[in-house]
């Protein structure tokens, strides 16, 4: 009987064939996005775990149970810090931990935000010219004055325009005059006597005159920077060094140091060489790459003002041969240089790293220098450290994706100091900084008088009394201090005892059943130590920005394969309604000669099922190639989301026996699913009436 019903489905697929063939193609269409979709779905799944898990997360995360807020790793930026406690005693908590046999390693973290402004032109060269002095290099100390001579003149224009605006008549003439002074021949004939205090006059004095050259707000993690290199494997060091042990220090991640950091002029090329090479735009028909070019054309002082007469006199030699202009001077050669079109937009961006990057300075901070970073404390006070730039890091294949360079790296004793986790501030510091605000305390029923003056004059005059923030203080003396506490070490007993925000732990066995038993092992250990934690796996510490991307991808596919499948049901029901008409003749026929109802019902079934299961097949075949194919060669990412989600530069998604067997039981259930309805009708369908219609 079973054979019977197969051969009477095979024929009527035959017979209608023309409508066998579309349905089928639709059948199959619909098998092939369950093979591929489920294995994409499935590598992006793979790929943002690996992004999330091996940059920063790890398997587990760990953080205060007295906790006010939920850790989010991944924050909005628009939105608030979030108060997740602390944990007082990383030592106690870290002794539980390596007690645990499922626990791996753990790294213990903080994460905050911190304010850097980015000094002038002037500002980065007397640094410059401080360090040759320091050091004794005399060759490069000749050309540093040179150039800072060079600044210094500029000023004057920059000046003049704030005299425009200024309020103080007073202190404008006290500016110029100092200004006369750092122009004057004499100052610099004398400044070899005595270089370090005619530096603390060019610094305090004149170099506050020039344009800063931004405010940056650096994401960052406070760490044990060994463990964080040792454990997190996508880790490397892209140019520096990494912190050495014991020392403080500072690391840029590699995609904020090349968006941010950079210099605007080559941030730009590298946009629009990014958009050519990846999206394919072109700057004669793309605004935005036309608007970068025409910046670059217009801001060439954001170069000029980086070369000191030695290497203008070069760079000028170089572009006259370059753009064949042989008397044309540095900003027109420069100017005509960066108007550049999609015909020599290749040509001239390698000539620009070759020839001019080389010979300016390419980012704000580099490794080396000092950063000055400003935070808060918990107590809501503000604090600033020093601390030394020793190198910038990426996470492999991670490179070009925002959310991965979400965070630099700060070494965790320094980040307690700059939060005031360790030191909190003393009475003495608030006496200090209310006595110097001209804080005074109000009683409660005398607030109302303090605040809106009781009968005294609501306008009252005095006398404006000039200010010299530096007078008064030996500059030199506090200079020295300051790097003194900036160069000084730490040991690892003092990393280790010490508060932590939060920290990552990874397990031996890292699979999804396991997170959620390991967890709760090491929260119930903690507590039995007196220690109270919570403890979420890594797709909830992520947070909700990373989560929404997440469930986005899942909701786009899942969404595209059920309309994909209702509008087989629809079709399937339809062409087997059709088919029903078509064969009242045949099925009355068969009624009559005794065959049941329930026997009309399995043969459309069994129609139905063959032809889901033929194209089914051929569907799992041709789904099954393109996922072999995908794996082979990688889907390339070509945006920074596509980077972050596939985990890497290109999604590998692997072909999984279990894709292909859901495929297959999917679209066999859609068909059969879908001739019930058919079936029934056919079923109800008389010998009487039969006969009607032949007659």
């Amino acid at each position: 009987m079973r054979w019977v019903l197969v051969r009477i489905a095979l024929r009527n697929l035959r017979l209608h064939w023309v409508r066998t063939l579309i349905v089928g193609v639709l059948l199959l269409v619909g098998t092939w996005l369950l093979v591929v979709g489920q294995a994409a779905l499935e590598a992006i799944q793979v790929g943002m775990r690996h992004s999330v898990v091996d940059t920063v997360a790890g398997d587990l995360q760990v953080y205060s149970a007295h906790a006010k807020d939920k850790l989010e790793l991944y924050q909005s930026a628009a939105l608030a810090a979030p108060d997740i406690g602390q944990i007082d005693d990383w030592s106690a908590l870290h002794e539980v931990l390596e007690g645990l046999p499922e626990v791996e390693s753990a790294i213990p973290m903080g994460k905050s935000l911190s304010v850097v402004t980015g000094g002038s032109m002037l500002d980065t060269k007397l640094a410059e010219l401080r360090k040759a002095i320091s050091d004794g290099d005399t060759a490069r100390r000749a050309p540093l004055v040179a150039h800072v001579r060079q600044l210094v003149t500029s000023l004057r224009g920059e000046l003049d325009k704030l005299a425009e605006v200024a309020a103080d008549d007073d202190e404008i003439a006290q500016q110029r005059a100092d200004l006369a002074k750092a122009e004057s021949d004499g100052f610099w004939a004398g400044f070899d006597a005595d270089p370090l205090d005619a530096l603390e006059f060019l610094e305090n004095k004149i170099a506050p005159l020039g344009l800063q050259s931004g405010i940056y707000f650096l994401g960052f993690l406070g760490t044990d920077l060994d463990a964080f290199a040792k454990n997190f494997k996508k880790f490397e060091i892209i140019s520096g060094q990494m912190v050495p042990p014991g020392e403080r220090g500072f690391m840029f991640n590699t995609t904020t140091y090349e968006r941010l950091i950079k210099h605007r002029t080559a941030r730009r090329l590298d946009v629009i060489k990014d958009a050519r090479d990846l999206e394919h735009r072109r700057i004669a028909t793309d605004e935005d790459l036309a608007r970068k070019v025409t910046r670059n054309a217009t801001q060439v002082a954001s170069i000029t003002d980086q070369l000191d007469p030695e290497r203008t006199r070069e760079v000028t030699a170089l572009l006259r041969t370059e753009m064949g202009l042989p008397d044309a001077e540095l900003p027109e050669l420069l100017g005509e240089f960066m108007r550049m079109t999609d015909g020599n937009f290749d040509q001239r961006y390698a000539w620009f790293y070759a020839n001019i990057a080389p010979r300016i300075r390419l980012y704000a901070f580099e490794p080396g220098d000092t950063l000055t970073l400003y935070g808060q404390t918990k107590s809501g006070y503000p604090r600033a450290v020093n601390v030394k730039v020793w190198g910038v890091y990426g996470f492999k294949g991670l490179e070009r994706s925002a959310l991965a360079g979400a965070f630099h790296l700060m070494d965790l004793v320094t980040f307690r100091e700059l939060y005031g986790l360790s030191d909190p501030v003393t009475a003495a510091e608030v006496k200090k900084i209310t006595e110097r605000a001209g804080i005074e305390e109000v009683a409660r029923e005398g607030a109302e008088d303090a605040l809106f003056g009781g009968d005294a004059e609501v306008v009252q005059h005095v006398e404006s009394a000039a200010f010299d923030e530096v007078a008064g203080h030996d500059l030199a003396g506090l200079r020295r201090a300051a790097e003194a506490k900036r160069q000084a070490g730490f040991t690892q007993d003092e990393l280790d005892h010490g508060p932590v925000l939060n920290v990552a732990v990874f397990l031996k066995d890292a699979s999804e059943a396991a997170l959620p038993v390991a967890a709760e092992r090491i929260r119930a250990a903690a507590h039995d130590h007196g220690v109270d934690v919570q403890v979420v796996p890594w797709d909830v510490a992520r947070g909700d920005t990373v989560s929404g991307v997440s469930l986005g991808i899942s909701l786009l596919f899942y969404v595209s394969v059920t309309l994909v499948f209702l509008v087989a049901l629809i079709i399937i029901v339809n062409a087997l309604l059709m088919s029903t008409t078509d064969r009242i003749s045949e099925i009355g026929t068969i009624r009559a000669v005794g065959g049941q109802r329930g026997f009309v019902m399995r043969m459309f079934a069994v129609e139905a099922g063959t032809m889901g299961l033929l194209f089914g097949l051929a569907g799992l075949a041709l789904g099954a190639l393109t996922v072999a194919s995908a794996s082979a060669s990688g889907i390339p990412a070509t945006s920074e989301l596509q980077f972050f989600i596939y985990g890497g530069t290109a999604l590998h998604p692997d072909l999984v026996p279990r894709h292909l067997l859901i495929a297959l039981a999917v679209i066999v259930v859609v068909t059969v699913v879908s001739s019930l309805l058919p079936a029934w009708v056919a079923s109800r369908i008389s010998p009487v009436t039969a006969m009607q219609t032949k007659e």
